[in-house]
């Protein structure tokens, strides 16, 4: 568990990189996250077949597919999955998701790493759950 704290907010992400608390600490709320989802939905990808004549194919990474790791660097929570799986295969990429906290706000930023045949066309984040109301 990874937890991020300044004065306004306090942050928790699971070791599978959900968002599972986010609080408000000025005021008495509590954690808001009611459902935690993985802070990435999937990584759609673009493959061309191998013989490189037909249509590029659509390829996913879902979130609940990888291995996560999860690491505090700093004042900084790094959700990091290597090695993509999808239904066509593991595709060599790394996705490198980072969350801080900056005031009353939660900064969410990432880099990807592609080294696969495919191209990485879209990456569903951050996907933070359900929130209580």
């Amino acid at each position: 568990m990874i937890t991020l704290k300044n004065d306004k907010l306090r942050l928790q992400l699971d070791d599978r990189g959900r968002l599972v608390w986010l609080e408000d600490l000025t005021s008495e709320n509590g954690n808001r996250i009611a459902n935690p989802k993985p802070i990435f939905r999937a990584a759609i990808l673009r493959t061309q077949d191998a013989a490189q004549m037909g249509e590029n194919k659509e390829d996913t990474a879902f979130a609940e597919e990888q291995d996560v790791s999860v690491a505090l660097e700093g004042e900084t929570a790094v959700v990091t999955v290597k090695n993509l799986k999808t239904h066509m295969g593991e595709k060599t990429a790394e996705i490198r998701l980072t969350v801080t906290l900056d005031g009353d706000h939660v900064r969410f930023s990432g880099t990807i790493r592609n080294d696969s045949d495919s191209c990485i066309d879209e990456l569903i984040y951050p996907c933070v759950g359900e929130f209580d109301s």
